[in-house]
């Protein structure tokens, strides 16, 4: 079973992968859409007691609900977590720190003097991970390039920021949300300009087939699905971390 915002473009993939996963073990996939959790054990008890799952898969904000995780630690429901917060426990997911390098490295290498950090996507402790990662990496490279972050987490704010930048040409845009690229991207065609590059920490479809040239981190969704039925599979308890790497295409 899977629990959590079921409805984005990566969960929606994730869930595919996952189905595949399940039926070559002869399992079935639930997909449960769960917003808020603020009654941990009413969801145990409807969704646990009653459909009685070989275990569960939390995706966000579950994966990162601590009472929920104790209620399945109580009733012996071996569990995984997707993307949640490294610091409440065993997850699966992708190296924050690696993702900034590497959305530095592409930055670097588009000549920008300057990048803006467009702060503000979601779970608020991965931005929080990428914005003290790309500190770390400009002071550690050495580099005449300037970081900068500014709260922009969707496309009107983006095109606010694409609207008001002096320089594209020699800036590099690095923003959480796809909204907010897409916003940047926008403003600055309106002005018949290009930034040095764009790039994005989400992989959306209106990324892929609107704005090709924006940099998007692409996560390994069917092995990090692989691994979650497969730990579900095992009994795994408790859950095993695993950190994947992701790219930017």
């Amino acid at each position: 079973m899977v629990m959590g915002e079921t409805g984005s473009d990566v969960s929606g993939e994730f869930q595919r992968h996952a189905v595949e996963a399940c039926r070559r073990r002869s399992y079935h996939l639930i997909a449960d859409q769960v917003l808020k959790t603020s009654s941990a054990q009413r969801l145990v008890d409807a969704l646990v007691n009653r459909l009685r799952p070989d275990g569960l898969i939390l995706w966000s904000p579950a994966a990162d609900d601590l009472h929920l995780i104790a209620s399945l630690i109580e009733a012996k429901v071996p569990y995984v977590r997707i993307l949640g917060d490294p610091r409440k426990g065993a997850t699966i997911g992708v190296d924050a720190s690696a993702a900034a390098d590497a959305a530095f490295e592409i930055a670097r290498g588009s000549q920008a003097k300057r990048i803006i950090y467009a702060r503000g996507g979601e779970p608020a402790w991965a931005s929080a991970a990428r914005s003290r990662s790309l500190s770390s990496v400009v002071k550690r490279s050495g580099a005449a390039v300037v970081l900068e972050t500014i709260s922009a987490q969707d496309f009107e704010a983006g095109l606010s920021l694409g609207a008001a930048e002096a320089a594209p040409d020699r800036t590099a845009f690095i923003c959480d949300s796809s909204g907010a690229a897409l916003g940047v991207n926008e403003a600055l065609r309106r002005r018949g300009v290009e930034a040095s590059a764009i790039i994005c920490f989400q992989d959306t479809a209106a990324l892929r087939l609107t704005s090709g040239h924006i940099r998007r981190q692409v996560l390994p969704v069917r092995e990090m699905a692989e691994a979650a039925i497969s730990q579900i599979v095992g009994g795994d308890r408790p859950p095993t971390p695993q950190s994947f790497a992701s790219r930017f295409l």
